[in-house]
C-alpha cells in the first residue's frame, strides 16, 4: 500500500526553527496565512525568515519584522533594509497578517 501524500496539501515548514525555536509556532501561522493569500508573498517572507527575521512586539501592529544581524544572517542593518523591500508589494497584507498573529 502507497502513501498519497498529495491529500495532506502543502507542507508549511519554518526555515527560521534553527535560529529562533522560540518563534516558530507564531511564524508557522504566518507563512500558512501567506500561503493563501498569495504564493509569491510566502516565498518572500520565507525567505526573509530563512536568512534571519525574527518578530519583535510592536505597539500598532502587535508584532514588526526585526532583522537577525551576524555570521550566518544579515550582514547589517543596511542589508536588511535593502532585502526587506521586496515586501512593500504586501505591506498592507503583511500587517492583517502580524495583527493576527
Amino acid at each position: 500500500m502507497q502513501n498519497d501524500w498529495s491529500k495532506l496539501g502543502m507542507v508549511i515548514r519554518d526555515p527560521g526553527a534553527g535560529y529562533d525555536s522560540a518563534g516558530s509556532t507564531h511564524w508557522l501561522k504566518i507563512l500558512a496565512e501567506a500561503r493563501n493569500i498569495n504564493a509569491d508573498f510566502y516565498y518572500r517572507l520565507c525567505w526573509l525568515r530563512d536568512v534571519g527575521c525574527r518578530l519583535a512586539p510592536d505597539s500598532k501592529f502587535k508584532y514588526r519584522l526585526e532583522p537577525v544581524i551576524g555570521a550566518e544572517n544579515w550582514c547589517s542593518k543596511s542589508e536588511w533594509d535593502k532585502e526587506k523591500s521586496c515586501l512593500n508589494p504586501y505591506a498592507k497584507k503583511l500587517i492583517e497578517v502580524l495583527k493576527n498573529v
